[in-house]
């Protein structure tokens, strides 16, 4: 059964003590900043490996034996919280420093190629070397992993496909799209080419099809294509990048006059 608000309120009671004086650094609000009014110390939740936000309450037994449970946070009473004013944030955990994932980009120089990844256990190996030649380029952006809350507004976010390229086929890349008639194009045009890996590799939102603008609040990721054999793309939210690449040849490819496909959590 679902916790009712009162009973919540008092799990985050709890949690402002467990959490205030470790984790009083972390940025991770999950309230827009222009609902925050009010002026107490903020109110922090946890959340675990699939980004489902939670409290513990503790209780006593008959027996006087304290009962710790938990109680998930529902997207309506995370809401209701911020529109209260509560600065309401989430605590990092041992997995993910974070609530809002970074995708990391990489280059590899012999290949000429880039690569972008949310995965922890993809940017641990490719940072200790496990896959020889890449580095990290010192890009990233924001995504998503929830929908619908109030820390990523009222428009709907959408999963991200990811699909790898086989080298048997001269590519050895990856290919992100949140569209689905764009993944779906993907598998019907090059099923022995493209093999799909998730289509839930995280979640952002969409730009408009006509003009490519991004909703409120969040900020624009454009694609560039190289233009090769071995195809690879490029993903940033750099306008300055966007002009590198184009200078050497690789072409933007999303929707408006900048080529958008995707909108990010801005940083």
């Amino acid at each position: 059964m679902a916790a009712s608000f009162s009973s919540l309120a008092g799990c985050l009671l709890l949690s402002v003590i467990f959490g205030q004086h470790a984790i009083a650094a972390d940025d991770s609000r999950l309230c827009p900043q222009a609902e925050i009014t009010s002026s107490d110390p903020p109110v922090y939740l946890l959340f675990d490996d699939s980004f489902t936000l939670y409290t513990l309450n503790t209780s006593q037994d008959a027996n006087y034996n304290y009962i710790t449970t938990r109680v998930d946070v529902t997207s309506a009473q995370l809401a209701s919280l911020c529109a209260m004013g509560i600065d309401v944030r989430a605590l990092p955990n041992l997995a993910h420093e974070s609530y809002f994932p970074e995708a990391v980009e990489f280059y590899n120089a012999d290949l000429n190629h880039y690569f972008v990844t949310s995965d922890p256990q993809e940017i641990s190996d490719l940072d200790s070397g496990i896959h020889a030649g890449w580095r990290r380029t010192g890009e990233s952006f924001h995504i998503y992993m929830q929908d619908p809350t109030p820390l990523s507004g009222p428009f709907a976010l959408a999963p991200v496909c990811r699909y790898y390229g086989l080298p048997a086929f001269g590519l050895d890349t990856h290919f992100y799209s949140a569209f689905e008639s764009e993944c779906d194009a993907v598998t019907a045009n090059w099923p022995d080419r493209w093999v799909p890996e998730t289509r839930d590799a995280f979640a952002v939102h969409l730009p408009d099809p006509v003009d490519g603008t991004c909703p409120p609040d969040t900020a624009a990721l454009y694609r560039l294509y190289n233009q090769r054999a071995d195809v690879n793309h490029r993903y940033t939210t750099s306008l300055s990048i966007r002009y590198q690449m184009m200078a050497q040849a690789w072409v933007p490819e999303g929707f408006g006059p900048l080529g958008v496909v995707m909108c990010v959590r801005p940083t």
